[in-house]
């Protein structure tokens, strides 16, 4: 859980070298360390945990796309 804010310019240039682009960062979190020093799941985060709200976007966004995906096939 020790990610930083942004991705560090050498793991951006390799990215775009291979033409994927990030759909989310995931932020430092510390709940995420408590729950690890505390051998808790992270199903045990709160709905405040950062980067439960992070991955929940994520998983909103990608839902999303997929269904307008969807709708413009049919």
């Amino acid at each position: 859980n020790f990610a930083p804010a942004k991705l560090a310019p050498r793991v951006s240039e390799e990215l775009a070298k291979l033409g994927i682009e990030p759909l989310a960062l995931i932020p430092e979190d510390e709940e995420i360390r408590k729950c690890d020093l505390e051998l808790r799941s992270l199903l045990d985060l709160s709905d405040t945990s950062k980067a439960m709200a992070a991955v929940s976007d994520l998983m909103a966004g990608l839902l999303n796309k997929e269904r307008a995906d969807l709708v413009a096939k049919t």
